[in-house]
């Protein structure tokens, strides 16, 4: 038997979502689930619902709460992050210093100066607990759900020797709000091929039933595509937030649909962030952290309510894929699903060793990646030099080099003046400098 380390399991928003995965999947290989959080007392409330879930449910976990680092992670066979360092407050700088130099980042958690803002907090953190991790137990998976995901799976990747994967459940998300759009009933309708990075990935084919629906979706004018998409009816927590006017504007352009919402890919796209009037005509509406601090006190409450016998408690599996793809690795069944991992050539124009997010298969401790062959010549020059300037980046962030972060961003396409990038960068070293001890010198 097995047991899973969550380190950030404090959240109210994600903690109890993948416990309750835990919960309801059946044949469960896992023994014991370790919830780790710098604060004790925000893992007491979610230690409670766990064992309110197993009243219900009648599955038994061993699960234990730990603050310290070391402890926490013995006997792990899996370690799973989900942290923020800074949180909100350092949320809130990546999104206002892009605006001083006319960059409106509309999520700000992986690429442009937000992205590379994140990314410089996040080094020095996900450095220290994977090394440390590395050390109490160096064959364990390391799992990373954290943004940017592409960068720190690959600094884990690169700098230690453990098994790392990155894992989002976007793709999947997704297609489930394209459900009305390309109608189909259950997830196992659907065939797909997806390539590219976390958040700016690509659907190469879609079938439905054994179909093809891309000559129907390309006939379709870009009104009729938008108006029958289902996002404004989606459940999900960020439904209303954009329309999917950029994802089938880009659809048309280049002839493949995005594999992930109008907020994230639009982001590589500088037309889309350069001014608040395209924002708008696109319907993208950017975070705010008041919408968040927002949406974290409705989920508290909610949880209270749940402990206080105020609300039921239920319990249904989500679309997230980390209970499922942990299962897998535990020996409970294979399953294919999509992973951000090192690039083995499954996307053969792709730098080798770049973290790449495709289609892979998961069974019994091992992970394969479905090949792709190469991305589409309309699809590559988007992907191929986010690649190069996000790992350029982390080298520069890595090192305490101000001179790398200049030169990865001055190519970074939503940038609009040469001459303000080193004033940038900057202001983003002098806004994270509590967390950045490599640029102390």
């Amino acid at each position: 038997m097995s047991k899973v380390t969550l380190i950030g399991a404090g959240s109210v928003l994600w903690s109890p979502k993948v416990l309750g995965d835990f919960f309801v999947v059946p044949e469960q290989p896992i023994e014991e689930i370790c919830l780790m959080d710098i604060s004790i007392e925000r893992l007491e409330p979610i230690a409670a619902l766990a064992q309110l879930m197993s009243d219900q449910t009648g599955r038994e976990f061993r699960i234990t709460k730990e603050n310290q680092l070391e402890r926490a992670v013995e006997g792990a066979d899996y370690v799973v992050t989900a942290i923020a360092p800074g949180g909100l407050a350092a949320m809130e700088k990546d999104l206002l210093i892009p605006e001083r130099y006319g960059i409106y980042p509309t999520v700000g958690d992986t690429v442009g100066p937000s992205g590379f803002s994140r990314l410089l907090r996040n080094v020095p953190v996900f450095l220290d607990i994977a090394q440390r991790v590395e050390k109490v137990v160096p064959d364990a998976w390391f799992i990373n759900i954290s943004n940017p995901l592409t960068a720190i799976t690959k600094l884990v990747a690169s700098q230690t020797s453990l098994k790392t994967l990155g894992l989002c459940a976007g793709i999947v998300n997704h297609i489930w709000i394209l459900k009305d759009l390309l109608g189909f009933d259950e997830l196992s309708e659907v065939a797909f091929q997806v390539a590219g990075v976390d958040h700016c990935s690509w659907f190469l084919n879609l079938e439905v039933k054994g179909k093809n629906v891309y000559p129907k979706l390309r006939a379709m004018s870009l009104e009729d595509l938008d108006d029958k998409a289902s996002l404004k009816h989606s459940k999900d927590e960020w439904a209303g937030l954009d329309s999917l006017k950029a994802g089938f504007t880009l659809f048309k352009r280049l002839g493949y649909l995005p594999a992930i919402s109008d907020r994230h890919v639009g982001e590589f796209f500088p037309f889309f962030v350069r001014s608040k009037e395209a924002l708008e005509r696109y319907s993208m509406k950017r975070t705010h952290i008041a919408h968040r601090i927002a949406w974290g006190k409705s989920a508290q409450a909610h949880l209270d309510a749940i402990l206080a016998g105020e609300k039921k408690l239920v319990i249904s599996k989500t679309r997230d894929i980390v209970v499922d793809v942990i299962n897998a690795l535990a020996g409970a069944g294979g399953i294919t699903t999509t992973i951000n991992y090192p690039n083995e050539g499954q996307i053969q124009n792709l730098p080798l060793g770049s973290i790449v997010e495709s289609l892979g298969t998961i069974d019994n401790n091992k992970v394969t990646p479905i090949m792709v062959g190469p991305l589409p010549e309309a699809i590559l020059p988007i992907v191929f030099p986010h690649v190069v300037r996000e790992e350029l980046a982390l080298e520069g962030a890595l090192k305490g080099s101000r001179e790398l972060l200049v030169s990865a961003l001055s190519s970074d396409p939503s940038v609009q003046d040469l001459d303000s990038i080193p004033r940038m960068v900057d202001d983003l070293i002098l806004e994270n400098k509590e967390f950045l001890p490599q640029f102390e010198s």
